[in-house]
């Protein structure tokens, strides 16, 4: 992948090979992923690989993230490309439709121990198991009621 680039050659005399250089002539560099991951630490790996941390103020870029996730590290996810990486890149579109967040017994325990949050969160949670549109709802209901909780909760702190 050597888009943006030019190979410099120059000759050196009759018997030795020439110098070969490349110089970087791009503004801006075009990148595209897809990835399937299953926890923030592989997206961090992904990211590293993709996206050298030199390169990042030349890097137009769009990603597509699909897998299953607990709620919590979507949350982390989605914290990591709208709070950090995009501001690390000239540009990020991110595709997350596919990214789905599951809630795990301390996602919701995260939310409320027993009262009346806690009893919202599971009857949401039991309604984003279907596949459904209402199934969808429920689930982006759910991560916002968490986002929420862990919001005021820094908020208190």
């Amino acid at each position: 992948d050597a888009t943006g680039r030019v190979l410099i050659i120059e000759p050196r005399g009759a018997n030795s090979p020439p110098a070969l250089r490349e110089v970087v002539v791009e503004k801006y560099s075009w990148r595209e992923a897809e990835w399937q991951i299953s926890s923030p630490e592989q997206l961090e790996r992904h990211i590293g690989e993709a996206f050298p941390p030199d390169q990042r103020p030349r890097i137009v870029a769009r990603m597509t993230l699909s897998g299953s996730v607990t709620l919590a590290d979507r949350v982390a996810i989605l914290s990591r490309l709208d709070d950090e990486l995009a501001h690390e890149l000239r540009w990020l579109d991110t595709r997350i439709e596919h990214l789905h967040g599951r809630a795990t017994d301390d996602d919701l325990s995260n939310i409320d121990s027993q009262g009346v949050l806690r009893t919202a969160a599971e009857r949401l949670r039991s309604m984003a198991a279907e596949p459904s549109k209402a199934g969808l709802i429920a689930q982006t209901a759910l991560e916002r009621l968490y986002v929420e909780i862990q919001r005021a909760q820094r908020a208190e702190s």
